[in-house]
């Protein structure tokens, strides 16, 4: 795609309270043949398909944008353009890396698991700076003190922890799927060590292995 199109109006990101998982759940119940045919055609360089297929997601991408600069401190107007661009970006490698052959997984969530990886991705780096800067961060909504999001944290709902799961059964050992499916739960590390008789140190250890793993198959 020679440009990638993007949808924001005076520098400002639209209203991004719809339930996304609904809105997937309409977009799906088009037709996922028809879905894969506009991915296919996007791919190869049909820019009537790629608008298309921007303009049925606009509301999911636009969503999950605000959700992650929500994690921002007050201020921050100078990341809005740089977060929405990475979002379309992100959206067009999920178009050219989404597999139309398989039935497990629709492109929609397909691309809100990679768009929103990469929005944790973008707070990770922005983190980062502040604290080489020596700025403080403050938390969301006026909170104290704020750390980024680890690579569970923005994906929210059962479904999506399932798609997650199914994609590490490769990469995560039978004690880090345990953990891991238990951590996607909401455990805490004292509540996972206790259930599966383990050590909180064992437990922070596949925690750190799991994100490590997750951040190369997303």
């Amino acid at each position: 795609m020679n440009e990638i199109k993007r949808h924001q109006k005076d520098g400002k990101i639209s209203d991004g309270s719809i339930d996304t998982a609904l809105h997937i759940r309409e977009i799906n119940a088009i037709d996922a043949d028809a879905i894969n045919t506009l991915v296919i055609a996007a791919r190869n360089g049909d820019d009537a398909a790629y608008s298309k297929l921007l303009d049925l997601y606009e509301p999911l991408i636009l969503s999950i944008v605000k959700n992650a600069l929500s994690f921002l401190p007050p201020g921050e107007s100078e990341c809005i353009e740089e977060f929405r661009q990475e979002a379309d970006i992100k959206f067009y490698e999920a178009i050219l890396s989404y597999n139309t052959e398989q039935n497990n997984t629709s492109f929609g969530l397909y691309a809100k698991i990679c768009l929103k990886n990469k929005m944790i991705s973008l707070l990770r780096s922005y983190y980062a700076r502040r604290k080489v800067t020596g700025a403080d961060i403050p938390g969301k909504n006026g909170s104290d003190v704020m750390t980024a999001p680890d690579p569970c944290e923005l994906i929210a709902g059962e479904e999506e922890a399932k798609i997650l799961l199914e994609r590490a059964e490769s990469v995560l050992s039978p004690l880090e799927k345990s953990i891991f499916s238990l951590y996607t739960d909401g455990k805490k590390t004292q509540e996972i060590a206790a259930e599966l008789s383990i050590t909180k140190k064992t437990v922070e250890n596949a925690v750190y292995r799991i994100k490590k793993k997750l951040r190369k198959i997303l």
